[in-house]
């Protein structure tokens, strides 16, 4: 089974209208959603190319940049802050000040016959 993820790409609308005054692109070219449980939390996270990943939390927005990983992608931010993938389907959340969580995208419904 596939994790729930939802891909969307991206197309630059300034680019396709040739705004002159946008001299380059400054979004992703493609942005992944992707629901995990972490423990006992629910998280969004939109993984926006491969720069950053914003987690949504049922109290707060986190927005993460890509940081150096021996394996998997590694987001972090100065305040302590880490979210670390190994495909779409696991992670680890580290919030500051607070344990560590495990986390999982629950597998896609199969379809109904």
């Amino acid at each position: 089974m596939e994790p729930a993820i939802r891909r969307t790409d991206l197309f630059l609308a300034a680019t396709a209208v040739g705004c002159g005054a946008c001299g380059r692109s400054g979004g992703p070219s493609w942005v992944n959603l992707v629901t995990y449980r972490c423990s006992e939390l629910g998280v969004s996270a939109t993984f926006e190319g491969e720069e950053r990943v914003e987690l949504t939390l049922p109290d707060r927005r986190l927005t993460l940049t890509q940081v150096p990983a021996a394996s998997g992608a590694k987001y972090a931010d100065a305040h302590g802050n880490e979210f670390w993938t190994k495909g779409l389907s696991d992670g680890l959340l580290m919030l500051a000040g607070e344990p560590r969580r495990s986390c999982a995208a629950p597998a896609a419904a199969a379809p109904a016959n």
